[in-house]
């Protein structure tokens, strides 16, 4: 078998997925026989979680991690033997078959949609270049091997990773779209190396060398390795712009042919495509705790009716033969009252739904396409995506918001608003205002200055149409597209960029510039820098970065323009701080001349450092630092970043609705606090601490200082900014602190800080305080924020894809927030909360009863129901209305939310699924179920059920006391219920009908169901049922509707208030007062005005509730 079709094999049946590598086994180049005895993959995708061998173990492993999985499968074990089996087995196999098969069945359809997405991938066809020989051949992707020379044309996907070796440019280039990688759809430039870049195909497929590589890793952003061709002595370095990545598109480009060197699970692509970190709701959290303490407090009843069983064969069985259970009973009581407690256990194992999991996962599932089909969450025809369902109601619960700025809160869509050239401050919003100043007493240094904004960035140029007239620019940053737009705008037009060179338009005088080596931005080095040769072969260095890092790289003497150049970086300085103030985005700009003997020793410096496979980035920026010193600055750029459309709305409703928010940037101090005043994150009249910082001590000595000031007690809100290096101080040295005054604190900013130290922050007040985070971002540095969150929310942006990937909800606009908070979160919370106390009360109620007849039935664990019925109670009667109270559910209507939002408080506050709210559906079932049976009992004892003088016996007492059971909890279901649709109707009441159309059926089938012949005949003509059916649902529902009355009248809850004013409202023709179809509308009064104390009564009285429909 060959190697190929042997790992073909071991994909179908088994994960197959890459290790870590410490080293990289040397490609040959045209020798597959070589490289295919090496490590390599194959570059077969596969993104399924099972295979045919383990999707059984394995689904039935994550079915058996739930603790109720495990549970059910004890008694369905238990149920297999008959003589402690109080029914048939096969009527619990049912139940719990169904569960694991329809979980399986989810399972299966998900991974098989995977399935044939990765057999499509597998199956596209690609050009190679035989070895040798140069003919073309059409290989499936998956037959790709590392050292195959590829050749892709225009709008092809990349297969794997490849170092491109020629395009059809004659200069090396080529263009990809990596959107699919980095979600950024501005074009990259990749080039081939120059030895290679005019070879023909034939040539590349007659090459002999080697070329080694680092071992794979997952970033995307680097590449280190060298190529080394024949006896070469010097190898040919390979870097970032020689790799074209998986999954990138090839555009602009006719055709160009690479090699392979990552395949499979080992490309970047493939490294990139990690699960996101586990993350379980407070819900589910709690839920799974509560049924550990029902399956307690089950063990104890079945303890105490084993020790009845064990009681009642000592002193009552032994002395009447014929109550003897069995032949256990022989051997005593403790034998019996061992075998008893097994049958209770496996009887009252129905106190827990086994479709509890189920249809909570099914109304999760249908809470979040809700979310994805909610068109008030939409930009154009693209809708919001929620990732991760089973933290819908984590939504519900959220008290801090941590939030980025840039591209989050701001659009992202930069504008040149201003500059300072030399201390002179230019407003250039519009175009244009820059170049009217060359002819001014600053026109030397206006040129500089526009021609570093020319020269010194990595954008490319289109050609819309034939000429320079009609150009676009293409980017990495929208900030550098904005700067080259400037530029042009100003008279000095980029209008062509071939490699190695630039051609400027300055002025209508079109000018070469030689582009002898670029200096790329990253956010470690925070700046950029072009190294030119102009058109009088002048070596001219230009820079651009931020003012932290550019100050330290100023030169301080004067370069000829006769100003005191301390006096003009102050100024500089000056006007930096003030732009900040205004909320732009700013650059220091600057430049120096270097001799030729100068650029000679960095650029060999360079290309040495570039060469180097171990340590690459270390060497390069030791180079980079040294030659990047003694810059003129020539001055500043201020670039506008506009708000988002309704962000201070958005932020404002947060804040009221009791959720703290921070924003969390890398921009300077002043800029985010001037962001925070337009947003409404800072109110204007505000206390604002500013928390700076030098050293840990004076850091721990402030937050001391204000901690006592604001313990001192004040109305005043409290706002707090701190910088990146005093955050450093507090999140290390003075936690406590530091948490105990942002407690205190309705919004925090946070400035100049790292993507490591935003995700921090969210450990530690997540951590420290026990509350519900969500943190919100666009770009790839807010990953690390979104996943250590509780909820993690990333925004579609212009800085790709990642943070949108990454989160467990991803929106389309920052505004969207409120909704998917407000609305969806609380909706769901209520809703699955309603779901499990539901399901846990409706099984108590109807299941309880067991408890009570064990007295009657000499603690025989004889079930009272019919085996089919309880078979199918929870998978079929029951199942419906609580999956439909979980989907449609609403105690208020949206439009009142949107102009409500403390309405958010009532789950916010965590009140509505505890141990109380639990205990009290509980205690309800139990009442319920005392009902359900002695009521029963009493009426039903003495019925005589024809003239023959026969009576109902257990089959009548049963079936009476489940159906009063089923009418009830529908009924209760009913009175819960404050949002009724169509669908809702339908769901209730059809279930309801089911349950009478299976006693039907059973009744008229007595050779399937010989235990119910007749027995709803006869109970149809017992003049005592029907007396007693009403009777008893009105005993049974009456103290709920006090209960609910009561705590409407005494302890009101704000929902309820505002529910009411709108029922008072309506009726007087004035709802539209506050109600908004708009989210943005903020109408509602204080709480405390609309509901007053009496001074004669101790009680709470609201003449809003005098006329309400309760």
């Amino acid at each position: 078998m060959s190697k190929r079709a042997a790992q073909e094999l071991k994909d179908l049946f088994f994960n197959s997925s890459a290790t870590i590598r410490t080293n990289y086994p040397i490609i040959n180049l045209n020798e597959p026989e070589i490289n295919n005895r090496a490590d390599f993959p194959s570059n077969s995708t596969r993104t399924t979680k099972y295979t045919v061998v383990t999707f059984l173990p394995r689904m039935l492993w994550e079915q058996f991690r739930k603790l109720t999985s495990v549970y059910f499968l004890i008694v369905l074990i238990l149920s297999f033997f008959p003589s402690i089996s109080p029914f048939s087995p096969w009527s619990t196999f049912l139940g719990f078959a169904f569960i694991i098969v329809v979980s399986a069945l989810r399972e299966a359809y998900e991974d098989f949609l995977r399935f044939k997405a990765d057999l499509k991938e597998n199956n596209t066809k690609f050009q190679t270049v035989q070895a040798k020989t140069g003919h073309n051949d059409q290989t499936k992707s998956k037959n790709i091997e590392v050292g195959s020379l590829v050749h892709l044309t225009a709008n092809q996907q990349v297969p794997a990773d490849l170092v491109v070796l020629t395009t059809s440019s004659e200069d090396g280039l080529c263009y990809v779209e990596t959107a699919q990688l980095d979600g950024e759809t501005n074009l990259k430039l990749r080039k081939a190396p120059e030895f290679t870049k005019r070879f023909n195909k034939n040539q590349l497929a007659e090459l002999t060398g080697r070329i080694e590589c680092e071992p794979p890793n997952p970033q995307i952003y680097t590449f280190r390795g060298q190529m080394r061709i024949g006896d070469m002595t010097e190898p040919i370095p390979l870097q970032a712009e020689n790799l074209l990545q998986k999954g990138v598109h090839v555009r602009n480009t006719e055709w160009l042919i690479g090699i392979c060197v990552y395949a499979g699970g080992e490309t970047k692509l493939a490294l990139n495509q990690k699960p996101p970190p586990s993350k379980m709701s407070t819900l589910d959290k709690k839920m799974n705790t509560y049924v550990f303490g029902i399956l307690i407090f089950q063990f104890a009843i079945c303890i105490a009716l084993g020790v009845g069983a064990g009681f009642f064969n000592a002193n009552f069985a032994v002395k009447s033969p014929y109550l003897a259970m069995n032949q256990i009973s022989d051997l005593g009581s403790p034998a019996v009252g061992m075998q008893m407690f097994f049958s209770y256990f496996i009887l009252l194992s129905y106190l827990i739904p086994i479709s509890l999991v189920v249809s909570l996962e099914i109304v999760k599932v249908i809470q979040a396409k809700f979310m994805e089909w909610d068109n008030n969450m939409t930009v154009g025809k693209k809708h919001m995506v929620a990732k991760t369902s089973n933290l819908n109601d984590e939504l519900g619960l959220v008290e801090y918001v941590f939030s980025d700025k840039t591209g989050t809160l701001t659009e992202n869509k930069m504008i040149f608003a201003k500059c300072s050239i030399r201390g002179y401050c230019i407003d250039d919003k519009f175009g244009g205002k820059i170049a009217q100043e060359l002819d001014s007493k600053y026109k030397d240094n206006i040129r500089i200055f526009l021609y570093c904004l020319a020269l010194c960035n990595s954008a490319l140029v289109e050609h819309k149409h034939s000429g320079n007239r009609d150009l676009s620019y293409k980017a990495s940053s929208p900030d550098e597209k904005a700067l080259v737009k400037a530029a042009a705008n100003n008279g000095f037009r980029l209008i062509k960029k071939p490699p190695n060179s630039a051609y400027l338009s300055v002025q209508g005088q079109e000018e070469s510039w030689e582009i002898l080596d670029t200096l790329e931005f990253t956010s470690e080095r925070r700046r950029m820098s072009v190294v030119t040769r102009s058109p009088n072969k002048r070596i001219i260095v230009w820079s651009k970065g931020s003012d932290a890092v550019m100050w330290d790289r100023a030169s301080t003497n004067s370069f000829g323009d006769n100003l005191n150049e301390l006096e003009v970086q102050e100024k500089i300085k000056n006007d930096i701080h003030q732009f900040s103030k205004e909320g732009l985005r700013t650059l220091v700009i600057g430049y120096k001349e270097v001799s030729e003997e100068e650029f000679e020793e960095f650029h060999n410096n360079y290309q040495r450092a570039l060469a180097s496979i171990n340590d690459r980035e270390e060497e390069v920026e030791k180079v980079c630092d040294v030659f990047e010193r003694g810059f003129n600055v020539i001055g500043c750029t201020a670039i506008e970043d506009k708000l988002q459309e309704h962000v201070p709305e958005t932020i404002n409703y947060l804040l009221n609705m009791g959720i703290k928010v921070w924003m969390i940037t890398g921009d300077k101090q002043e800029t985010a606090i001037d962001i925070g005043y337009s947003s409404q994150l800072l109110e204007k009249n505000c206390r604002l601490l500013i928390v700076n910082s030098q050293s840990s001590a004076e850091c721990g000595k402030i937050l001391n200082e204000f901690s006592q000031e604001l313990e001192a007690g004040s109305e005043q809100s409290v706002s707090m900014v701190i910088n990146g290096t005093t955050l450093a101080f507090a999140l290390e040295d003075h936690k406590i602190e530091f948490t105990k005054l942002t407690s205190k604190c309705h919004s925090v900013i946070c400035s100049r800080v790292t993507p490591l130290q935003k995700a921090l922050a969210v450990k530690l007040v997540q951590d420290s305080l026990g509350v519900v985070g969500l943190s919100i971002g666009d770009g790839a540095n807010d990953v690390s924020m979104i996943q250590e969150a509780r909820v993690g929310v990333g925004v579609f942006g212009k800085e790709g894809t990642q943070a949108a990937r990454s989160a467990d909800f991803a929106l389309r606009r920052f505004k969207h927030l409120q909704r998917l908070l407000a609305i969806h979160g609380r909706y769901s919370l209520l809703r699955s909360a309603g779901v499990i106390h539901y399901s846990l009360y409706k099984n108590a109620a109807i299941f309880m009863v067991f408890f009570w007849w064990s007295f009657f039935c000499g603690f025989s664990a004889t079930s009272l129901y019919d085996d089919w019925i309880m078979a199918l109670f929870n998978t079929v009667i029951a199942a419906l209305p609580p999956i439909i109270y979980g989907v449609f559910e609403k105690d208020i209507s949206e439009k009142l939310i949107n102009t409500h939002p403390r309405a958010y408080s009532r789950t916010q506050s965590k009140r509505v699924f505890t141990p109380i709210t639990l205990i009290t559906w509980l205690t309800f079932a139990m009442y319920h179920s005392l009902v359900f049976f002695f009521g029963t009992w009493l009426v039903t004892e003495h019925d005589i059920l024809s003239s023959s003088g026969q009576i109902g016996g257990m089959s009548v007492l049963g079936n009476v006391t489940l159906t009063l059971g089923v009418l009830v909890i529908f009924l209760k279901l009913a009175i819960e219920t404050c949002y009724w649709t169509i669908i809702t109707h339908l769901g209730y009441w059809l279930s309801l009908a089911l349950y009478f159309a299976i006693l039907i059926l059973q009744n008229y089938a007595p050779y399937y169901f010989p235990s119910q012949a007749g027995v709803i005949e006869h109970i149809a003509i017992m003049p005592t049922f029907w007396l007693w059916l009403p009777l008893a649902i009105a005993i049974c529902l009456l103290p709920d509707i006090v209960m609910q009355h009561i705590r409407r009248e005494y302890f009101i809850e704000e929902w309820q208030v505002i529910q009411e004013d709108y029922k008072k409202r309506k009726a007087e023709g004035t709802e539209s007062e506050i109600i908004s179809e708009t989210p943005f509308e903020i109408k509602e009064t204080n709480f405390e005005e609309r509901v007053s104390y009496s001074s004669d009564k101790d009680t709470l009285s609201t003449p809003l509730l005098q006329n309400a429909n309760n």
